[in-house]
């Protein structure tokens, strides 16, 4: 990207900048070459140095060793481009913001941004932007010669109004010819888009008034001034401030950002005039024109005066002079009655111009009337729409307010129940409090039962291994009576069969077997403790 400036192709005086379209394309160029309006006005509120910045875009040929000696195919500011494809206002509001200066700028073609935006149909305000940032590109032609009003009478506008801007903006170009011969009505003959009709009628409201408020002034009317100026000098002449204001219109000669804001009470004419395709009418002339007498000096040729005055001294010679001079000044009274009587007709054609365009303001006016008074009707059903709904708005505020009063019960209520809710709340704290200390309690009691448990299973297991041995025991000591009682058959039979034992031995055996029956009793008394 290389600075390069004030460009000598643009009336602005900003720097500017130059990409190659193949090599460093810039985001809001490439968004808008896709149309991608919201990312265009995104780029160019980000990055407001790419709407200054040129776009140029070189011949594809190898016959160039050097790139910078490829011929330019084209070269656009971004506003160029987005022109040319009937972009939202929007997106023409933020590239001017960006830079203001680019509806000054021509491009390699030597057009601006308006040629291409009233070749495309743009929209009613994105033509008005333009126009209000540089109002005299509606006056100046590209090389072909052509202005942009030849562009919307070939290709029509998109909305209704915009013919009149651009006429507004510079009234002579409704019928300046382009190279070719052309005028902008020319261009309508063969047109076919849908408001042919109503740009051929502004451009027909404009042509005649066009070339006198331009400075140019038609043939008719030079030859009558010359044919005027060739008579006697004490002709009477017509103010010349007074006929320029029959042709002149005060709304054109304003400035149009002067015009973009009327007056509240210019706002009726203004809107009759311009945007319902009217035409900014002549002014009434007044019956009683104001003359201007210039005296002169009437002397006679001066082969005559020298006659008068040396070889001829009679009367006769003298009345027949004066005579001769009455006679001139009747047939310059004469002409000028003819050249008063002339203008005075122009004055009438002019009058009628005017009352036919009065008339016409007159209808427009009426439709006016007319509309106005249904926006009244309207204007009192919705007064009266107005009234029914402030009345349900009442009925709604209304219940509003017993809903309210209703909420506020309810709220109470809430509260209250929010109140009993904490005092169980800490009721519920202290018995958990109470059940904590329980729990510490019980669980020390648990244990205190798991140490029991634990020295009954002790018990248990010792009393199994107990009954285990008295069942031992108690085995041992059947066994033992067995024997005893084995042992007692067997001493009665050897008593029986020994009759003569001595009985002192039987004694000690007696006294042997009470012995045993005292310790097996004494086991047994043990085993039950």
């Amino acid at each position: 990207m290389s600075p390069l400036g004030y460009d000598s192709n643009t009336m602005a005086n900003e720097p500017t900048m130059e990409v190659d379209y193949d090599k460093n394309l810039t985001r809001l160029y490439e968004a808008i070459g896709k149309s991608d309006w919201d990312l265009a006005i995104r780029a160019a509120s980000d990055s407001p140095d790419e709407a200054r910045t040129w776009v140029v875009r070189h011949a594809q040929s190898d016959d160039f060793e050097d790139e910078e000696d490829r011929p330019i195919e084209w070269r656009f500011l971004p506003i160029h481009s987005a022109c040319a494809r009937n972009p939202p206002k929007a997106v023409i509001a933020s590239l001017l913001r960006a830079y203001p200066d680019g509806a000054k700028c021509i491009d390699d073609q030597g057009m601006y941004p308006l040629h291409y935006a009233c070749g495309n149909q743009a929209s009613r305000e994105v033509i008005r932007n333009l126009l209000v940032s540089y109002p005299q590109a509606a006056g100046i032609p590209d090389p072909n010669g052509q202005y942009p009003i030849h562009y919307i009478a070939q290709w029509g506008p998109s909305e209704s109004g915009i013919v009149d801007m651009l006429l507004v903006a510079n009234r002579a170009v409704c019928n300046a010819e382009d190279n070719d011969g052309y005028t902008p009505l020319d261009y309508t003959h063969d047109a076919d888009y849908e408001l042919a009709d109503e740009v051929v009628a502004a451009l027909q409201r404009y042509v005649p008034s066009a070339s006198v408020s331009s400075g140019v002034v038609s043939r008719d009317m030079a030859d009558s001034v010359r044919n005027e100026e060739e008579s006697v000098d004490n002709v009477p002449a017509v103010e010349r401030t007074h006929e320029r204001s029959m042709y002149s219109s005060p709304v054109s000669s304003a400035p149009l950002e002067s015009r973009a804001e009327p007056r509240a009470d210019e706002a009726v004419e203004i809107v009759t005039r311009a945007l319902e395709g009217t035409s900014f009418g002549f002014r009434e002339e007044k019956k009683d024109i104001a003359y201007r007498e210039e005296k002169k000096d009437v002397t006679p040729p001066r082969n005559t005066a020298s006659s008068f005055a040396i070889s001829d001294p009679s009367p006769a010679r003298t009345d027949k002079t004066v005579a001769r001079l009455r006679a001139e000044i009747t047939k310059l009274k004469a002409e000028r009655d003819f050249a008063n009587a002339e203008l005075e007709e122009r004055i009438e054609e002019e009058k009628e111009k005017s009352a036919d365009t009065i008339s016409d303001l007159q209808n427009k006016l009426n439709m006016l009337n007319t509309e106005l008074l249904d926006f009244k009707n309207g204007q009192s059903s919705l007064t009266d729409r107005l009234s029914a709904l402030e009345a349900s708005l009442e009925e709604k505020d209304n219940e509003i307010e017993r809903i309210e009063g209703e909420k506020m019960r309810a709220i109470m209520a809430a509260q209250e129940e929010k109140t009993q809710l904490r005092e169980e709340i800490a009721q519920l704290l202290d018995s958990k409090e109470k059940a904590g200390k329980m729990g510490s309690q019980l669980e020390a009691i648990t244990v205190s039962l798991e140490t029991i448990a634990n020295g009954h299973d002790l018990i248990m297991e010792a009393h199994s291994r107990q009954e285990e041995l008295l069942r031992s025991a108690q085995t041992e000591r059947q066994k033992k009576l067995r024997e005893l009682l084995a042992l007692e058959e067997a001493l009665a039979q050897e008593s029986a069969s020994t009759h003569n034992i001595d009985g002192g031995v039987m004694n000690k055996a007696y006294e042997k077997q009470k012995r045993e029956m005292n310790a097996i009793q004494a086991i047994l008394e043990a085993a039950r403790e």
